[in-house]
């Protein structure tokens, strides 16, 4: 071997065995400076850092110096729903929340609208032929009672019949001497008809009875309300001819009205018949109604992908109309799971994630089933222990799919567990 070539070997013994010394004396003595040496980092992209200033790689901002952490300070804040499920408990500088099991109303808030109840409308027809005399229920919107009268018909057709049925009457008092049974059958089958006739036409109470005692047929029939109300639809004036099945009047009763609330799909398999809801107003705090689920439609809404339900509700005051937007809290059983705040829960489409804590800080995420979500909250039916911590907010840990796959392997600290972090590139291959 050539003295040149001995040289060589020999300088390059002598770095190696420098490169191998020179990093356990740092790791020994310069721990303390290592450990306030400045570190610039992007805002934008937090993993790119650097020992000094200068520009991110990838979207070219200037670095920001980090502050360094004072010792005790203290840990992140969850607000909302975490700072309720339990305190956050730092790792690594990472907030997380403790999992408990609850059990609670599961009620949904929606939009309601007042329609009249389809069972508490009267339809008021005649029965018989004649011509309309007086008109007490002169208006559309007028409110009547049961009983009230509504209007008066001269009928010369019913008028005929009672006067038949009087001579019936007569007719059959003068039988009803005679010695012969069927001369008698005969009168009271005649008086027998006579009268179901008259009764066939929905006469008013006691009309019968007082044409029998007084003897005296009537012309002018009045025609009552069959129930109390207000008239929705007028369909006759003053001296109209009606016929017989003509349509006079309807009426229209809110004592009690129905509310039509919808209910998102995810909400849809929840609603039974029977459940409770409260009705209330943007407009009239005062107004507090307790209804009850009456019906639930077969069929979705295809358009805007909700069911409806209808609640039937009291309507004391008459206080809901027809036409009213109402604000409608329906409850829908209960929810028991583990809760944790909504924001733990990641859905990436085909699963469902939270990231457990563990005692080493590290994080790892853990598959499991949603129970439901409501308030700012998440229960977990299965996946997740009563006591277990989840970060908090763990979307930050999430920048694509790729990185999903990979997050069992990734530290609170971007690095995974066991190595070293390589010191980022940017996009021509050199250090940041």
């Amino acid at each position: 071997m050539t003295p040149l070539a001995k040289l060589s070997r020999a300088l390059l013994l002598f770095v190696l065995a420098a490169a191998l010394v020179l990093p356990l004396a740092g790791c020994g003595g310069g721990g303390a400076a290592h450990e306030h040496a400045e570190v610039w980092y992007c805002p934008m992209h937090p993993e790119v850092t650097s020992d000094r200033p200068g520009s991110c790689p990838i979207c070219h901002m200037d670095l920001v110096k980090r502050e360094p952490q004072a010792a005790g300070a203290p840990a992140p804040e969850v607000s909302g729903a975490a700072s309720r499920l339990g305190a956050p408990v730092p790792v690594r500088g990472v907030a997380t929340v403790a999992a408990r099991a609850e059990v609670t109303a599961r009620t949904v808030r929606t939009v309601g609208r007042v329609v009249a109840d389809e069972r508490r409308v009267s339809r008021v027809e005649s029965r018989y032929a004649g011509w309309i005399a007086e008109l007490d229920a002169d208006f559309t919107g007028r409110r009547v009672r049961r009983g009230e009268r509504l209007a008066t018909i001269d009928s010369p057709e019913l008028y005929s019949a009672q006067r038949e049925y009087l001579a019936a009457r007569e007719a059959a008092r003068r039988l009803l001497a005679s010695e012969l049974p069927e001369v008698r059958r005969s009168a009271d089958d005649l008086v027998f008809a006579a009268r179901r006739r008259l009764e066939l036409l929905e006469l008013p109470p006691g009309f019968l009875a007082e044409l029998e005692r007084s003897g005296r047929p009537r012309r002018a029939i009045p025609v009552h309300a069959p129930a109390g109300g207000f008239v929705e639809t007028k369909g006759v004036v003053v001296g109209q001819r009606v016929e017989p099945g003509m349509a006079l009047f309807e009426l229209r009763d809110l004592s009690r009205v129905w509310i039509e609330a919808d209910l998102y799909e995810s909400d849809a398999a929840f609603a039974r018949v029977g459940q409770a809801a409260r009705i209330g107003s943007p407009y009239d705090p005062a107004l507090a109604i307790e209804a009850r689920a009456s019906f639930v439609y077969p069929e979705l809404d295809r358009q805007a992908r909700t069911l409806r339900v209808r609640f039937d509700a009291p309507n004391p005051g008459e206080a809901l109309k027809p036409g009213m937007f109402v604000d409608v809290e329906v409850d829908l059983g209960e929810i028991a799971g583990v809760a944790v705040p909504d924001a733990a829960v990641v859905v990436t489409g085909e699963r469902t994630l939270v990231f457990v804590a563990t005692s080493e800080g590290e994080v790892a995420p853990r598959e499991v089933r949603l129970a439901g979500r409501q308030g700012g909250t998440a229960w977990i039916a299965e996946g997740l222990a009563d006591g277990e911590h989840v970060v908090a907010e763990p979307a930050f840990l999430l920048d694509s799919e790729s990185r999903l796959r990979d997050a069992a392997k990734w530290t609170v600290s971007g690095a995974p567990a066991g190595e070293q972090p390589a010191p980022p590139t940017g996009h021509e291959g050199h250090p940041r």
